[in-house]
């Protein structure tokens, strides 16, 4: 098992008269949640204050909770929603939420908010 992961799925090609070790490789495929932020601020000077893309750690996709990259591995149409075991977003609006299939993306807006 290795660490931090959840699922292995692994590939190994190995010489069978030797047993040299060609290729070992993780076959897990990943997909990402991503979404434009603003890093610090909204006040539109770079670099801490523009949107910028970046991963949805720790947001619940589907029946799981992505890590610290973003990454999760469910395949097909998941739904995700902009909380997580670190954070409940309570919004006036209604509760923010995205299907997608092979990876979730909020993509940008030119709001400030």
């Amino acid at each position: 098992e290795f660490q931090g992961q959840k699922i292995e799925a692994m590939e190994g090609y190995v010489d069978a008269q030797t047993g040299e070790v060609y290729r070992f490789i993780d076959t897990v495929e990943y997909f990402q949640a991503k979404g434009s932020v603003f890093p610090v601020t909204n006040d539109g000077n770079a670099p801490l204050g523009v949107q910028t893309v970046a991963p949805m750690p720790f947001m619940n996709v589907g029946s799981e909770v992505t890590d610290a990259g973003g990454n999760f591995i469910n395949s097909g149409p998941q739904t995700a929603h902009l909380e997580g075991p670190f954070v409940k977003m309570i919004d006036q609006c209604g509760t923010a939420s995205l299907t997608q299939t092979d990876g979730i993306d909020w993509g940008s807006h030119s709001g400030t908010d």
